[in-house]
């Protein structure tokens, strides 16, 4: 058994995570003058002191309360306000804006069009968006032209400004942009001028994502389309999907194999992990040495909020580890959920960032208990001593003990995503447990095997990457195989376009009730149980309302 099983799942920090959430909604919903709120949050975290001193559980409630009022305080400042009814009514115009880019969508995409995320540095107060709002923005280019989107450049442009409908589908773009409070966007954008240079870091990771694109197609036939599905997994480059391959991984529930999120970052930050060891590197010093190479890669990826999440994850633990030599994943979970939410408010509307730590909570609370008692029950060979077991005894005994892992992690993925899924995108892939068991383990081979190949070819060894290539486009053909022919059985994709979001809320959130009270009082099979039970009832109910 794993040492990760051992884990100790304390998390104080949870008391204010949830007392950070609840203020947080308040402030999008009742936005309230921020100073009183403020001093009453000071003095009930003066409270929580001193009711601390005196060893009194009434701490917990005071310490909840003043990071709610405070929460509710900092996003009446922080949250992006939503437009009155009557603006968002009012006809497109045109309107002239200096943007500071943060983040590139599409890099010529259909129609030669280049669009994304900014944030507003100079406008008029005649536009109707204030400085410093967010916006989305796209850029028709010519086909001659050789401009390139890169995040950090300020660009002056005119075109036609459109506020997002009051309406819009869930699980549409529109709704991501209004999740993220983006409620205009500025289209038909044929002219622009660059008022400033990107930061040189901006520009150095631009360039090695495009080197980047160029090793990983080393040896490719020129129409094969493995290498596209091999460049969208390493480097989040989606673009360099075939719309059918969208199709196909995003309704079989795979998509999330594109979006450079905690599988790649783990993956990579154990890659770095394991060479630093190699060469002999002091566990406390790795995360020196092994934070700055892997936010390098987060940055040459584009910096998406997913990959930054699990970014900050990784540094909270590695910290953890390096600080004080206990592994404490759930604390550092909460932690970097906690830092997100104080830098980026916005994101506890994001189903990205609800979908990342509800399924590694789901993970560490549910998966890791349910495969240590697996293992008790079904461990190859337990009544054998371990010195007496031969090579292939050890290799089955190794195989079971990882396909139990695999199960548990993939059943505990499923089980929180299934009702967001269902709620947000309208649909549910009831083999979605059995694809993820296995296209996560390809994934997690092919991701590792992609940035040995960048290793190699930035070594200038080029016969290597030439031949790691190979070896991921193997099992990336496996793995698309088995998509489509999931595709193929029955019910392989149930829709689902009325299922209820509230419905999917409380589901989720009373699973997650379920776990955190197992976990504190020991009944894991409680989790086991009630959990599964719990999940398929708001599956059942909410089918049979859509």
């Amino acid at each position: 058994m794993p040492a990760a099983a051992h884990f100790p799942m304390r998390a104080p920090a949870l008391y204010p995570l949830s007392g950070i959430i609840s203020g947080l909604l308040l402030a999008r919903h009742w936005p309230i003058e921020p100073m009183a709120p403020a001093i009453c949050a000071i003095l009930f975290a003066c409270a929580a002191s001193a009711a601390a001193k005196r060893a009194s559980r009434l701490w917990i409630l005071a310490f909840l309360i003043a990071a709610l009022l405070g929460a509710w305080s900092y996003g009446s400042l922080r949250l992006t306000p939503i437009p009155q009814d009557k603006l968002l009514k009012l006809p497109t115009r045109e309107a002239e804006f200096v943007l500071q880019v943060e983040r590139v969508v599409t890099q010529r995409g259909l129609y030669n069009q280049t669009s994304g995320l900014a944030r507003i540095e100079e406008g008029l107060p005649m536009h109707r968006v204030a400085t410093g709002a967010p916006i989305y923005f796209r850029l028709n280019l010519s086909e001659n032209s050789s401009f390139e989107l890169i995040r950090g450049q300020k660009i002056r442009v005119k075109g036609l400004l459109t506020p997002l409908p009051p309406k819009v589908i869930e699980g549409s773009f529109e709704r991501y942009l209004k999740d993220i409070g983006i409620h205009y966007r500025l289209e038909r954008i044929d002219h622009f001028q660059v008022t400033d240079a990107a930061p040189f870091f901006k520009r150095l990771c631009h360039r090695l994502n495009f080197r980047f694109q160029h090793y990983l197609s080393l040896g490719a036939p020129p129409e094969s389309s493995l290498s596209g599905i091999y460049i969208a997994m390493l480097l989040g480059k989606k673009s360099a999907l075939s719309q059918e391959q969208k199709v196909n991984f995003r309704t079989t529930a795979t998509m999330h194999l594109f979006a450079i999120s905690g599988l790649h970052i783990s993956v990579v930050a154990a890659v770095i992990a394991q060479a630093l060891l190699l060469i002999r590197i002091p566990k406390a010093v790795t995360p020196l040495i092994g934070l700055p190479l892997l936010y390098f890669y987060v940055e040459i990826t584009g910096a998406a909020p997913s990959a930054v999440r699990a970014f900050l994850m990784v540094t909270f633990f590695w910290s953890s580890i390096a600080l004080s030599r206990q592994r404490a994943p759930l604390a550092a979970v909460v932690a970097s959920a906690i830092f997100v939410l104080l830098v980026d408010p916005e994101q506890l509307w994001q189903i990205g960032f609800q979908l990342s730590y509800l399924v590694v909570l789901s993970i560490l609370l549910f998966a890791l208990p349910l495969y240590q008692s697996l293992t008790k029950q079904y461990q190859a060979f337990k009544y054998l001593p371990k010195d007496d077991l031969g090579p292939w005894r050890r290799a089955t005994a190794w195989a079971v003990d990882k396909t139990l892992l695999m199960f548990a992690v993939s059943f505990a993925a499923w089980l929180v995503s299934a009702p967001l899924g269902a709620g947000f995108f309208g649909y549910l892939s009831p083999y979605a447990v059995a694809v993820n068991l296995l296209l996560v383990n390809l994934a997690a081979l092919t991701i590792s095997t992609g940035v040995l190949a960048l290793g190699a070819a930035v070594l200038s060894v080029p016969a290597l990457a030439w031949f790691l290539n190979h070896a991921a486009w193997l099992t990336i053909d496996l793995m698309e195989t088995m998509v489509v022919a999931n595709l193929r059985l029955p019910l392989a994709v149930i829709e689902c376009t009325n299922f209820p979001k509230t419905l999917s809320y409380l589901t989720v959130w009373l699973f997650v009730f379920l776990l955190l009270t197992a976990n504190a009082t020991g009944r894991h099979k409680l989790a086991f149980w009630g959990g599964p039970i719990v999940i398929s009832l708001g599956l059942a109910v909410g089918l049979l309302q859509s």
